[in-house]
């Protein structure tokens, strides 16, 4: 199932086209989902940062440590500044 999220994760252009998956945004969330459910909860996190769902990323964070939830605090608070 992890393999899976990798590869949807890493799909490059046309490579899911005329799936359901052709859009980058929904291989994301379908990576996210994927992950939630293996419990690779740093990575779920990483890819909802990515698809700019800070607040889930920021609810998960403490599943993988308190340290990583303050990295992930910070890169928010330094992504709403740059806004």
């Amino acid at each position: 199932m992890q393999a899976r999220g990798l590869k949807l994760q890493n799909a490059k252009g046309m490579e899911m086209s005329g799936t359901v998956f052709a859009k980058k945004e929904d291989r994301l969330r379908e990576t996210a989902s994927t992950y939630l459910k293996c419990g690779k909860f740093k990575e779920f996190c990483e890819v909802q940062c990515e698809l700019g769902n800070w607040k889930k990323a920021m609810a998960f964070a403490p599943a993988v440590s308190i340290e990583y939830w303050q990295e992930l605090a910070e890169r928010h608070t330094k992504f709403l500044t740059e806004k």
